[in-house]
């Protein structure tokens, strides 16, 4: 048992540690950026952002197919030959999508700030696209060391110079859009490093890298198109927000977004160590496994909530010119809940069970909700209120399907559980936009208190398992 809980130990010691010079580069460009560049350059950066988190969709099923047939396999088990005309293939494929990128710009002639966001994000395919087959490769199958450090390489990279910007007093978007790039430059050459085995090696013959391109799009497209549509269930509703109020607000609600969203960062260094342990788990264990990550991550991210407070006064005293926005983060600060939830348990557990077809069908489902939903709060009602409050609706639908199918699929019990929390976020939102003080947070404390007395069962269950193993 120790042996085998080293291994993990020390993946997720690296997974941590390149999460947190990941929090560190989303504090500088969350926090400290606003507060010295104008609210116009912040929300042109933000649109780059926006767009380039589509950016990893132009493998088409590519990359996922690889992620999902390679996932749990070991480094000397796979075919270099067959990675190395994969990677070559790949590669050129990308090229000519950032070509067309490039093409599309000059026939569309934007307004200047828009051409040079365009420009840039033909560049980000260029730099991180190639990469990201062979990165997504090591991750699969378990090459925590690896994939971390290109992740602290990237980051690094992006601190330095953004902090190079706002010291030497550069404070056009283009110059943070710059230290994205060149971050994503110097992972790149760090995995190309690390594969050159793949990379330099015999590529295989056409015919077989041509059926195993299809066989990666078959089974990665329905994934691809799955996490497209999770994307878009917020995406719509920020775009919405672009075209029916200003840039300014975009940016402005895109703040709260990611302050709202800032433990995931946390989250994603055990996700990305899950997937290949999951992957070789025997399916007995499944259940129990889930129950005792849930009940951990729900009592944490839950107690998180009793902060908000504290945490929006701060911000408002820091960034004066959002603090309009702020308000929103009442609303918008229990989606942790959930999207934590998402990204760490439910979606690892339907990759490691292929059930990609039903994932897809949940996210798509919840964005042609998000569609309805966004039209009617942005352009019949035109509430920005209500267009904020849709975003937490939608990802709390979202997770509660996702888990009551995936509790049918591992025979776990789940509603009581739902009912708690749902119940525990509304009173949350409820008493921090309608009370508001310290009055809101006591009674969210209280109630708190109280959920932790009915989960105390299963709370003091995975303490004993967690000191037996120890």
């Amino acid at each position: 048992m120790m042996k085998k809980a080293v291994p993990i130990f020390k993946n997720l010691s690296l997974a941590f540690i390149s999460n947190i010079i990941g929090l560190i580069a989303s504090s500088i460009i969350t926090f400290i950026l606003p507060k010295f560049i104008g609210v116009t350059q912040y929300s042109y950066y933000q649109l780059y952002i926006f767009y380039v988190s589509y950016v990893g969709f132009l493998g088409f099923g590519w990359i996922d197919g690889l992620y999902l047939r390679y996932g749990g396999k070991y480094f000397d088990k796979i075919n270099k030959n067959l990675i190395s005309a994969e990677f070559r293939y790949f590669t050129f494929f990308e090229i000519f999508i950032s070509f067309i990128v490039l093409l599309y710009t000059l026939i569309s002639a934007p307004e200047t700030n828009k051409i040079i966001i365009y420009i840039a994000i033909a560049a980000c395919i260029l730099i991180y696209m190639p990469r990201a087959i062979l990165h997504n490769l090591l991750l699969s199958i378990g090459q925590i060391k690896e994939y971390a450090i290109t992740l602290i390489i990237e980051k690094v990279v992006q601190i330095i110079l953004v902090i190079t910007g706002i010291i030497t007093g550069e404070m056009s978007f283009w110059w943070f859009i710059l230290s994205d790039l060149l971050g994503r430059l110097a992972a790149s050459i760090y995995v190309y490093y690390v594969c050159r085995k793949f990379i330099f090696a015999k590529p295989c013959k056409v015919n077989l890298i041509l059926n195993e391109i299809a066989a990666n799009i078959k089974c990665g497209i329905f994934l691809m198109f799955s996490n497209i549509a999770g994307m878009l269930i917020i995406g719509v509703v920020r775009q919405f927000i672009e075209l029916s109020w200003n840039i300014e607000t975009f940016g402005k609600i895109s703040l709260t977004l990611a302050l709202s969203n800032f433990i995931l960062i946390f989250i994603n260094s055990l996700s990305m160590v899950l997937f290949p342990i999951i992957k070789r788990c025997e399916k007995d264990n499944l259940a129990e496994i889930y129950n005792n990550i849930r009940t951990v991550l729900m009592v944490i991210v839950l107690f998180i909530l009793i902060f908000y407070l504290p945490i929006k006064n701060i911000f408002s005293l820091w960034l004066p010119q959002y603090s309009e926005s702020l308000k929103y983060m009442a609303i918008l600060f229990p989606m942790c809940a959930f999207e934590c939830k998402i990204n760490l348990l439910i979606n690892t557990y339907f990759k490691s069970q292929r059930m990609e077809k039903a994932l897809l069908f949940i996210n798509i489902s919840t964005f042609i909700l998000s569609l309805i939903i966004s039209f009617i709060t942005c352009r019949i009602i035109h509430s920005l209120d209500y267009t904020v409050l849709s975003i937490i609706v939608l990802l709390a639908f979202r997770c509660i399907i996702s888990e009551m199918i995936l509790s049918k699929s591992i025979n776990i019990k789940v509603k009581k559980d739902i009912l708690l929390e749902l119940l525990l976020v509304s009173i949350f939102i409820y008493t921090s936009w309608q009370i508001g003080g310290f009055k809101s947070m006591l009674i969210y404390f209280s109630a708190y208190i109280i959920y932790l007395f009915v989960k105390r069962k299963d709370i003091l269950s995975v303490m004993m398992k967690t000191r037996k193993n120890c």
